[in-house]
């Protein structure tokens, strides 16, 4: 294995990365940069600087590209304590909010997974590769690559390439490129061991690390792998106020309010909301004759029913701030996961001969993830008889008031609750995924070659623990009568049926048991690559040599999905129904070809194009173009225009359909009817389907909605278009800028028509005999929407445009304080969203500026670096933005309708957020060094909008000010 200056090379690369306008990182890595600052590349030989960066398999001097690329190393992953790849990446503006621990607390079989988010398009469009190569999908529905799974002891860098980038990689490269470089030619052995510590509590997090590798055969060949241990604890929505009881925010519909601009707000602000109707020891809600109105009673200690008198408020009086009942500032979800990993890497190279070299690697990654998420509510009526041996003297009371003998909705009492005493729903789930890969490079003359085969698989199972249960059981064991021994079910009882209280409180463990469902589920994703290439120079120009890459691959990606008989069975309260998928596939026969042509010193240009033939969709066609114009050392003008795919995945070709449930505001309903873009319309088709001042009698409540894949899928496309400029002033040393405009035009996405979109097609367009109406079911006997069909669809369009900033400067700390040692670093990243408009089926959605898209994001950070340490300030900016477009309304007049007594932020809109971080590091020895932080240091809170989760599932932090430290020795 030939000998290399790394700390050299390690120079050349960043310094050439950043004459492309590329940010090397978020900080400044630790004393072996500063000292060979000024050695260059002098003893690097041309051969070894010829490279592969991200976004091209043409080899370079350097890291010279067209493209924009953003690079992040592996101290910098290292300092911000985080145990997985995506939670460091996320900070970067370029990246949306993705799946991570923040959020997939209930995402079945996907639990615990994290999934990267290039420019907010979806997970499915950002294509992850590690090593240049893609990796097996851990994602039923999405090829997404599961960040968690790599070892983060292995990475030495990762690469972030924006814009469409199928014409090298293949589908799924419309957003652009995550490239993770893992060491393959590691010599050593190294340990790290570090961890996390919030100052409130909950999300701790602990990691181990081992790297080792070696040469053998004489320096032939090398043998290198790692092994990384991390654990991170679950925060719960309970362990923050901000998220519990006053501190949870929500709305409701404003009952004086008559159309969108009357002036009055059309919603109202709740704390603590609490749907009513379901206490957890149960009540009854009637309508009472007298007065109108809807009554809501719930069961004390004293197993009395009580008048619960606090403000009613929604259409049926369910909604309620505080006091018995669901309470959304209690229940709703969890605010991070728990997730162990482990996942180890193996690397074998061998040099057979000058011309001939072996290359392998094996990734194997174990995960274990808990999703805790709010407990089961009855979604119906439980009618109780006079008999029930467990009503106590005031429910029997009650009924003889009222001269009847049960409460049903026949007699129009209505009994509900949340079953707490079945505990909260949870789930586990285990993941394994590995991926092998063999292959063989060398040269043919002048010319390079690579050819290698490799197989993947990923194998989840998810088991639904305490707090499910079978509908059928627990409906069952509420219907209680007195037998001869005692209470007993009036039915089920063969089949070892116990009684419960549906008014009252529930201890007999046997009885929760009988009723409660224990279900596995299991996915397996597969995925097998042939790929070829060869590349080389094959004419001289004025500028130097042309070269050119012709390669081919064949991948086959399959799936399997097989849910617990019960979920089939749709059996399981308020689970819906679950079809298995049964082993399905796609497979897709690629060429394509690159090519680099240097016209004169100061211009280049450069074209790719790959032709893909699939199984399913048939042939597709990928290009792009480049150009890097230099009319001056100091100025660089670089261009890229490229047309993207991203055929269907198996999944949303073969899925059969899945119900789910979800909560559904109807527009008929009086409170609903008066909105819309066009009131007249929504209520002349109400007025016909369900008649005037309609009540939805589900109101609150969730419905059945099926969604399923689609054989008629189109591949979705997508043209983009980058342009910017590189200033490098030889004046000034060491500054770097670069600003680059770029625009996505996303056609044929590919969706699932959601379901509020649906309902406003069917009552806000001309007549009820569109094809929407039809998706709509009610039931026969009160108007209420029961179930409504969906699936996936080629819909609409996505259209994106903004621009990308990144300003750096180092500089020499003597240059501000005279027998100074050391360098300063400033670091800029940050980006400006012009445009993020989605036209779903002619439904737009313009989210530039709203919560999760601001206007302005980025990073900046500061920081000195000595010696034998270092220390950078790094913060995190998202710009104003509107949490809640329902409290941004105006009167008549175009005035702002005034909800700041009523609101914290005012209008719907949050301030700019900051979060400052902390970090250093300090080298005991040679061997060993001490890295320390502070996440967060101000312990800022997220802002109080309107919504299940403040942090918004990552977009704010939620943990707080947190403690972080680790220590690295090479032995």
């Amino acid at each position: 294995m030939k000998s290399k200056n790394r700390y050299g090379l390690m120079y050349s690369a960043v310094r050439a990365v950043l004459l492309a306008g590329v940010s090397s990182s978020m900080m400044t890595v630790p004393t072996v940069f500063s000292a060979e600052l000024e050695e260059g590349n002098t003893e690097a030989s041309e051969a070894e600087n010829n490279i592969i960066i991200v976004g091209s398999r043409i080899k370079r001097e350097d890291f010279d590209s067209a493209s924009p690329i953003i690079t992040v190393d592996a101290a910098t992953l290292k300092q911000t304590g985080y145990t997985n790849i995506e939670d460091a990446l996320n900070e970067l503006p370029q990246l949306g909010i993705g799946t991570n621990l923040g959020n997939n607390g209930t995402s079945g079989t996907e639990t615990g997974a994290s999934f990267a988010n290039l420019r907010s398009m979806g997970s499915g469009r950002t294509l992850v590769l590690i090593n240049g190569k893609r990796m097996v999908p851990s994602s039923l529905s999405q090829t997404s690559v599961d960040l968690s799974n790599i070892p983060v002891a292995m990475v030495e860098k990762v690469e972030i390439l924006t814009g469409g980038a199928s014409a090298i990689y293949g589908s799924d490269a419309i957003a652009g490129v995550i490239n993770v470089t893992l060491k393959t030619d590691y010599q050593g052995f190294q340990i790290s061991l570090g961890g996390s510590i919030p100052e409130h509590g909950g999300a701790e997090t602990q990691s181990m690390s081992l790297a080792m590798g070696g040469e053998f055969g004489g320096g032939k060949g090398n043998i290198s792998g790692g092994l990384n241990f991390s654990n991170s604890e679950r925060l719960l929505q309970t362990q923050r106020d901000f998220t519990t009881g006053t501190g949870y925010i929500s709305t409701v519909a404003n009952p004086a309010n008559q159309s969108t601009y009357d002036g009055v707000p059309d919603v109202l602000i709740l704390r603590d909301t609490t749907i009513s109707w379901y206490p957890e020891t149960g009540g009854v809600t009637s309508f009472n004759p007298i007065n109108g109105a809807i009554e809501t009673y719930y069961m004390n200690a004293n197993g009395e029913l009580v008048l619960n008198e606090l403000p009613q408020y929604g259409s049926r009086g369910e909604v309620r701030e505080g006091g018995p009942g669901f309470s959304f500032g209690d229940y709703i979800f969890q605010l991070r996961s728990k997730q162990q990993v482990v996942n180890s890497f193996l690397n074998l190279n061998y040099e057979i001969d000058e011309n001939l070299s072996f290359y392998s690697s094996l990734q194997i990654a174990s995960t274990s993830s808990d999703g805790d998420f709010q407990p089961n509510y009855l979604p119906d009526a439980v009618t109780v008889y006079r008999d029930n041996p467990f009503n106590t003297d005031s429910v029997n009371a009650y009924m003889d008031a009222r001269g009847i003998t049960e409460l049903s909705p026949a007699t129009g009492q209505l009994v509900f609750r949340t079953t707490t005493d079945l505990g909260t729903r949870q789930q586990f789930n285990e993941r394994t995924t590995y991926t092998a890969i063999f292959g063989l490079n060398g040269f043919f003359g002048d010319w390079d070659w690579d050819v290698s085969v490799q197989h993947g698989e990923s194998k989840s199972s998810t088991v639904g623990g305490a707090g499910f249960a079978y509908r059928d059981r627990l409906y069952a064991a509420y219907d209680v009568v007195l037998g001869a021994d005692g209470p007993e079910c009036r039915t089920m009882v063969d089949e070892g049926c116990l009684p419960l209280r549906v008014l009252g409180e529930n201890t007999d463990q046997a009885a929760i048991d009988w009723v409660t469902a224990i279900t596995t589920q299991s996915q397996l994703n597969t995925q097998s690559i042939f790929s070829g290439y060869i590349t080389g120079e094959v004419f001289e120009l004025p500028g130097g040599s042309a070269s050119v890459v012709l390669g081919a691959e064949y991948r086959e990606d399959t799936i399997l999905f097989n849910p617990d008989p019960a979920e089939r069975g749709g059996i399981i309260l308020l689970a819906g129904e679950n079809n298995p998928v049964p082993e399905s596939k796609l497979d897709v026969s690629e060429v394509f070809t690159e090519i680099n042509l240097p016209i004169v010193d100061m211009l280049e240009i450069g074209a790719a194009y790959r032709s893909s033939d699939y199984s399913t969709v048939g042939s597709v066609d990928a290009w792009s173009a480049t150009l890097d114009f230099r009319p001056i050392e100091d100025l660089a003008f670089r261009v890229t225009s490229s047309t993207s795919i991203r055929a269907p995945s198996v999944y949303e070709l073969f899925n059969p359909g899945n119900t789910i449930f979800n909560i559904i505001q109807d527009p008929c309903d009086n409170q609903n009817v008066v909105r819309g873009s066009n009131p007249a319309v929504r209520a002349a088709n109400c007025a016909e389907d369900v008649g005037e001042d309609f009540t939805d009698p589900l109101s609150g409540a969730t419905r059945a909605t099926l969604a399923g894949g689609n054989a008629e899928l189109e591949p979705e496309e997508a043209d983009t278009i980058t342009a910017g400029f590189v200033i490098t002033p030889t004046a000034v040393p060491g500054l770097n800028m670069s600003i680059d405009w770029w625009q996505i035009k996303l056609t044929n996405k590919i969706d699932t028509k959601q379901v509020a979109n649906i309902l406003i097609d069917c009552y806000d367009s001309p007549g009820l005999e569109n094809s929407a109406c039809g998706a709509i079911t009610r039931r026969a006997s009160d108007n209420a929407i029961i179930k409504v069909d969906g699936g996936q669809v080629n819909i609409g369009e996505v259209d994106l445009e903004g621009f990308d900033i990144s300003l750096e400067y180092r500089f020499e700390a003597a240059k501000l304080f005279e027998d100074m040692p050391g360098s300063f670093g400033l670091r800029l990243i940050t980006t400006k969203l012009e445009e993020n408009t989605i036209n779903d089926d002619d439904v737009i959605t313009i989210q530039a500026g709203d919560y999760d898209n601001p206007e302005w994001a980025g990073t900046f950070t500061a920081s000195y670096n000595a010696d034998h340490w270092g220390v950078n300030l790094n913060t995190i900016f998202r710009g104003s933005s509107l949490a809640d477009p329902d409290l941004n309304t105006v009167d008549n007049s175009g005035n702002p309708v005034n909800y700041d007594e009523a609101y914290p932020n005012g209008n719907g809109e949050v301030d700019t957020l900051y979060r400052f971080d902390l970090n250093g590091y300090y080298a005991l020895s040679s061997s060993t060094t001490l890295s320390f932080g502070v996440r967060n240091l101000t312990d800022e809170e997220p802002p109080r909008v309107t919504g299940f989760f403040s942090g918004r599932n990552g977009a704010a932090d939620v943990i707080g000010r947190t403690y972080v430290m680790n220590v690295t020795m090479d032995l």
